[in-house]
């Protein structure tokens, strides 16, 4: 099928349907926040750079907007650097966490 959803004949006669580009194959950043157990010191904090980082006794939260990729690496480093993952939720209000 073309764009507009026609069938576009393939050289041997057949119909060969074509999909157009889908809106899920559109890169969205989403608002997430990771909240990890107890404290981060300042080598893990440069390993979050670029990310809100929150500390709310014992928890702390990493913020920022994310796509899926983004969001994935995130959870890498955070498991590389052997800490412990409490919760991943999205604000509705779409807000970074304020101090």
């Amino acid at each position: 099928m073309d764009l507009h959803g026609a069938r576009a004949p393939s050289r041997a006669g057949a119909v060969i349907a074509r999909t157009p580009a889908r809106p899920a194959d559109v890169v969205t950043r989403q608002p997430y926040e990771v909240r990890i157990r107890g404290l981060i010191g300042p080598a893990a904090r440069q390993a979050f750079a670029g990310f809100g980082v929150v500390v709310e006794p014992p928890v702390t939260v990493l913020a920022g907007d994310l796509d899926q990729v983004e969001l994935h690496a995130l959870l890498e480093r955070v498991r590389a650097l052997g800490l412990e993952l409490i919760e991943i939720m999205r604000p509705s209000s779409g807000a970074a966490p304020g101090p």
